[in-house]
């Protein structure tokens, strides 16, 4: 009975031994926020290999992605016995302990078996020594750039990275090259995005994995065979801008003027000295012959860096007029309701003319209207006021002083239109009117500028409530003509002035603002009574986050 006992004990400590089990491990451990952890699983003992396995995090079973033997992923070496994958942790993940639920199918003495085995392992605090994953080497946070701007960045990522992009607002997603010293550079054209702060972002990415939704918000998030790592900064962009004198409200003898639309190109460019220039014949009396020959006459007169011709068309009505420009349809719907809803639709930038308080329907907003009315003239005092109901209403809106002529002196004045363009180019010029880059004068010279923290006049801008910067520059070649009064208006209101009485000043002042809808805008006043006001900056404030 002994032996017969014996044999049959060593069998079942055999079988027990043969067994699988598996070791498995993360590092580091504590793992500090805003590192990479390298997850790695080996069978315990060496009659057993691993056919396949995966992690999950028991504090959160939705969490768990495939390990690897291939060489890829974070796996060190391909085919060694040792599963592994690199999971990036962000910097925001909160301090806490976790444990890791391994699961493996593995080939052994016993045929294929499964095992399991789990792990603590504890999230710290990012280390504040620790270097950042990916520096931004130039240009540095804040600095002013403009035009095509290199960039430059070290990449210290725990994997190789595979591709390293760059990107400054609006821009381009611009790919960054490795250069022979090791870091990535690249160039980014900032030259069509609007001034003031933009955010810079380089991204460097590598195989591997990350937690994505693919669903709706309640459905478990997956991995992805991606790793990506980033980093922002705050860079103020300050383009030159080309300041270009214009009139966009004139008429020939095509409807109640006098002479030709070519004599009216003629006149605004060889002897107002013109930056750009618009006909605006009423569509009501133009045929559709004259409209052909407007048209005909500004490509003949557009010259890109010297003389911008635009055409456009006057709709008249008792309940106002109407300038649209780079349309020649003059058969827009006559009412006010349905012109609104057809210029919207084919998207052709517009102005209101001589305004009052109750014509337009005293002025009512629109939300159709609102993306293409960029202008409303704005030359006295009552035009003022009507801009600043259009604006207490909801517009976005801009003063334009546009003179309506009727005569032969196309672009005397004594009003202007200014645009801030990027170039003196027809493009150029439209894409000012669009962005509500614009101011109405007086004065043929003087130079007229408004930002709020940095973002210039026909900005748009979200934020919290509290103190708002604001600064005001006036700068007119002529030493005689001096500005005597700066005001800046919030929400239709005198907030600040200034009596510079000088021909070049920049003012500056903090506005505490609240929560909620507002505006601001700036009126100059010189010494002789000429006046200009600018295009404003809309702000929309809220508390929390």
């Amino acid at each position: 009975m002994r032996f017969v006992i014996v044999p049959l004990l060593l069998l079942v400590c055999s079988a027990a031994l043969a067994q699988p089990a598996i070791v498995g491990a993360v590092d580091p451990n504590p793992l500090p926020a805003g590192t990479t952890a390298l997850i790695t699983l080996r069978p315990a003992d060496a009659a057993w290999t691993i056919v396949s396995a995966k992690v999950s995090v028991r504090e959160d079973p939705s969490l768990q992605t495939p390990l690897t033997d291939s060489g890829t992923f974070g796996d060190k070496a391909a085919n060694d016995g040792i599963w592994s994958i690199a999971v990036p942790v962000g910097s925001d993940t909160p301090a806490m302990t976790y444990h890791l639920v391994f699961e493996a199918e593995l080939k052994g003495p016993q045929g294929t078996q499964k095992a399991t085995a789990t792990i603590e392992g504890v999230i710290t605090p990012p280390s504040p020594e620790a270097p950042g994953m990916i520096t931004i080497v130039s240009p540095k946070a804040d600095e002013s750039i403009s035009g095509r701007v290199a960039v430059t960045a070290k990449v210290n990522t725990p994997m190789e990275a595979a591709s390293v992009s760059c990107r400054i607002g609006s821009s381009a997603l611009t790919p960054m090259a490795k250069q022979a010293n090791g870091s990535w550079a690249a160039t980014v054209d900032v030259a069509a995005l609007g001034n003031g702060p933009q955010p810079m972002v380089v991204c460097a990415s590598a195989p591997g994995v990350s937690k994505t939704r693919t669903g709706a918000p309640n459905e478990p998030r997956v991995m992805s065979q991606a790793m990506r790592w980033c980093a922002e900064q705050t860079m103020l962009v300050a383009n030159p801008y080309v300041y270009c004198w214009g009139d966009m409200h004139a008429h020939t003898s095509y409807s109640d003027g006098v002479l030709t639309p070519k004599d009216a190109y003629q006149y605004a460019r060889d002897t107002s000295k013109l930056d750009f220039f618009a006909v605006t014949d009423h569509g009501e009396i133009s045929t559709t012959e004259e409209m052909a020959d407007v048209i005909a006459q500004a490509e003949a007169a557009n010259k890109d860096g010297e003389f911008v011709a635009l055409y456009g068309v006057e709709w008249t009505k008792s309940i106002g007029h109407i300038c649209y420009y780079e349309e020649a349809d003059p058969s827009l719907a006559p009412s006010l309701r349905g012109f609104w809803r057809q210029v919207g639709e084919i998207g052709a930038l517009a102005h209101l003319n001589h305004p009052t308080m109750y014509n337009f329907s005293k002025l009512a907003y629109d939300p159709e209207a609102d993306p293409v009315m960029f202008g409303v003239e704005t030359r006295d005092e009552e035009e003022e006021q009507a801009f600043i109901k259009l604006l207490d209403n909801g517009w976005h809106i801009a003063p334009v002083g546009c003179e309506d002529k009727h005569d032969a002196t196309w672009g005397a004045g004594p009003t202007w239109t200014v645009a801030l363009a990027r170039s003196r180019t027809r493009a150029g010029i439209l894409q000012a009117l669009a962005a509500r880059r614009v101011y109405s004068t007086h004065d043929r010279n003087m130079r007229l500028a408004l930002t709020v923290n940095d973002r210039e006049m026909g900005s748009r801008m979200s934020g919290a409530p509290g103190s708002w910067k604001v600064k005001v520059s006036v700068d007119d070649p002529d030493a005689q003509d001096k500005t005597a009064l700066i005001q800046v208006y919030l929400d239709g209101k005198v907030a600040q002035e200034w009596k510079p009485d000088a021909a070049a000043y920049t003012g500056t002042a903090d506005l505490d603002l609240k929560p909620g809808r507002h505006y601001v805008f700036a009126k100059v006043t010189q010494a002789d009574g000429q006046k200009a006001w600018s295009a404003p900056v809309w702000l929309y404030l809220r508390e929390g986050p």
